[in-house]
Parts: structure tokens; C-alpha cells; sequence
């Protein structure tokens, strides 16, 4: 690359080897005036990935956009994030050399050539904001709606949240904090902003701890166009809703219950789902702490939608 990167794209890549080549399509086909560079970090997929990846890198060498796009692979033997290990705070954003970062999961795509050069921007030029996002199409790739017709009348009821708004708007502190109406694949910032503090890094939810946690830097503004494709409830990895995408598939999540059959399924995803809701309280809690309690009104509110856990938080 003959100049320096403006924004650095992370790809997180686990598994996905059906979904890279668009996903990486989707970037490398963005116009800019600057040069960017993308960081693919692939946590020892078992499916190829790896073998993908390179393949893309090689072949992208060889093309004009080479030193306007710089491919750097980051590959791991043993899995990462199963050992804790926060894959974009402690691997990746200490490598990323552009001023802005944007995000994206291998197993969604971006579906407009400006989304990079809109966000950009918009972001340059307004300093009190922190975090530019924008609307978010759902596509369900879920299993058959006859054998899990539960878990496609939730995507159906959510299929929107992502579109929310026709015009730029920003967001609300209750937007934030109480509801989920930007996708990941949509976050821009600026990469100083980008780092999160060590007690928040742990937290299953982490999209939704970087979005609160960039609220407190500055402006979060949504663009109304539609410009990134997630895919939901996939067949296997986590899904948005807190089933694993093995779960809908009618696997078995980790914790054991004793007994068998439909009843027995349930009541593993309810554990699976109260723990993970548990650690969100605790990130909440934490993030009141160290904002000298400014918070406690809409995070009492977050906690009440869950009524289950309301007591506990309480006692």
C-alpha cells in the first residue's frame, strides 16, 4: 500500500467458509478516495476457512486495487475466543493502522459500493459524534420454519428493527441502552475511541457493551440507508436471540439436564439464556460504577425487561 490506511475493516471469521468470498466481495468492492486495509482474524475454523482466505489474499495481490486495499490474514491454530480471549481488543485493533474502523462478520455482507466512503463522511465531519451506524437489512437463514416455527415467528416480529428510522437521526440514551437497533456490521468510529476498558471486555454481549460504552464518548448517528445484510439464526455459531444456532438445529447447548426430549431442550436454552442475561447485569452494573451512578434510571429499566433476574439484581 503506497499510503497509509484511513479506516481499517475487521472481520472476525469462525466456521463460515460458505459465507467469506461475499463477505469479503462486499468490502473490496467499496469506491473510496482513501486507502483501507482489512484484518481477517480466522479462530481456527475446522471447515477451510483458512485455505479461503488465502486464496482471496493471493489473488487480490495480483489486481489494481492492490495498493488501495491491503489484505492482512491473521490465522490461529487453537481456538481464541474459547480461552477468553477478546479477538478485537487484544489482537486486532493493536495491529489496525486507519485513523476509523469499521466491522463485519463473516457470515454477513455489505451490500452497497458507498457504505465505507458515506460513513467516513459523515464521521469526519461531525466531531461530537462517536459512533456512525446505519440501517441494517435481516435476512433469515434459519432452519425450516415448519420444525422450528417458534424461532421464524421471532424473525419474522424482528425482521424490521434494524430499519428503523427514514431520516438521520440520533439515537436516545433509552435507544441504546433499552433496545438493539444497529448491527454490528453497521459500527464506524474513530480507532482511539475503538479501545474498551479491561471490566468490560468479558461480557458475552460485546456489541452491545461497545455501543453503550461509545454512547458515553459522543453522538451515536444513524444513517437511514440501508447498507449491510445480516444473516439470522443460522445453523450453527450464536444467534442475536441468545439460542445457539446449534440449539435451533436441535443440538444440545453445553449444560447437561437430566432427562430427554423437547422439555429437556428447553430448559437448557432457559439456563443458557438466564446466564448470559446475568452477565449483562453485571456488565451494567460495572458501567454504572465507574460513571458515578449517572446511568441507574435506564439501567434499572434495562434490567426490569427481564423480569426474571429483576429480584436477584435487587437483593
Amino acid at each position: 500500500m503506497s499510503a497509509p490506511p484511513v479506516v481499517s475493516v475487521i472481520v472476525l471469521s469462525y466456521n463460515e467458509a460458505e459465507y467469506l468470498p461475499q463477505c469479503i466481495d462486499s468490502i473490496l468492492m467499496q469506491e473510496t478516495t482513501f486507502p483501507f486495509e482489512i484484518l481477517i482474524h480466522d479462530d481456527a475454523s475446522t471447515d477451510g476457512s483458512q485455505h479461503i482466505l488465502t486464496e482471496i489474499a493471493r489473488v487480490h495481490r495480483l489486481t489494481e486495487r492492490a495498493d488501495h486495499i491491503h489484505i492482512r490474514l491473521f490465522f490461529e491454530e487453537q481456538n481464541q475466543y474459547s480461552q477468553g480471549v477478546n479477538i478485537v481488543q487484544d489482537i486486532l485493533l493493536p495491529q489496525a493502522q486507519g485513523e476509523f474502523i469499521a466491522y463485519l462478520e463473516a457470515d454477513d455482507y455489505w451490500c452497497r459500493q458507498d457504505k465505507l466512503a458515506l460513513q467516513y463522511a459523515y464521521l469526519a465531519a461531525h466531531p461530537e459524534c462517536s459512533m456512525c451506524v446505519h440501517a441494517t437489512r435481516q435476512w433469515y437463514a434459519g432452519p425450516s420454519p415448519f420444525r422450528h416455527p417458534r424461532i421464524f415467528r421471532r424473525a419474522l416480529r424482528e425482521r424490521n428493527r434494524f430499519e428503523m428510522w427514514q431520516t438521520v437521526h440520533t439515537m436516545t440514551r433509552d435507544e441504546i441502552f433499552l433496545h438493539w437497533y444497529c448491527h454490528t456490521s453497521s459500527y464506524f468510529v474513530r480507532r482511539k475511541d475503538a479501545y474498551l476498558p479491561s471490566w468490560a471486555r468479558k461480557c458475552w454481549c460485546g456489541d452491545y457493551v461497545f455501543l453503550t460504552i461509545l454512547s458515553t464518548k459522543g453522538n451515536i448517528t444513524y444513517l437511514p440507508q440501508v447498507l449491510s445484510v445480516y444473516r439470522t439464526y443460522l445453523s450453527k455459531g450464536i444467534t442475536s436471540s441468545g439460542i445457539t444456532r446449534g440449539e435451533a438445529n436441535g443440538e444440545l447447548p453445553v449444560t447437561k439436564i437430566q432427562g430427554s426430549g423437547v422439555l429437556k431442550r428447553e430448559m437448557e436454552a432457559q439456563i443458557k439464556r438466564h446466564s448470559r442475561e446475568w452477565q449483562r447485569i453485571e456488565y451494567l452494573r460495572q458501567f454504572n460504577a465507574a460513571h458515578g451512578g449517572q446511568y441507574t434510571d435506564v439501567i434499572l429499566a434495562r434490567i426490569c425487561q427481564d423480569r426474571r433476574l429483576f429480584e436477584e439484581y435487587m437483593e
